[in-house]
């Protein structure tokens, strides 16, 4: 998420990176509609906050497509 948020040039990438990497570390917070990156990408651009969206919900699929291999 840190490289798609900065390479948007969304501010505060680092952080929200971070952020984004705790969430993941627990397992009750599958859900991406807890993450509000997107939102927050979306204050800086309609279209840095739907491609960040994009973006993190098709790493989730991926993720979960692995993991139940």
């Amino acid at each position: 998420m840190f490289a798609t948020l900065r390479v948007l040039g969304v501010p505060f990438a680092f952080l929200w990176g971070l952020w984004v990497a705790a969430r993941r570390l627990s397992p009750r917070s599958a859900a991406p509609s807890r993450d509000p990156h997107g939102l927050f990408a979306a204050t800086h651009s309609i279209t840095a906050g739907v491609v960040t969206l994009v973006v993190f919900l098709v790493y989730t699929q991926f993720e979960n497509m692995c993991s139940t291999r």
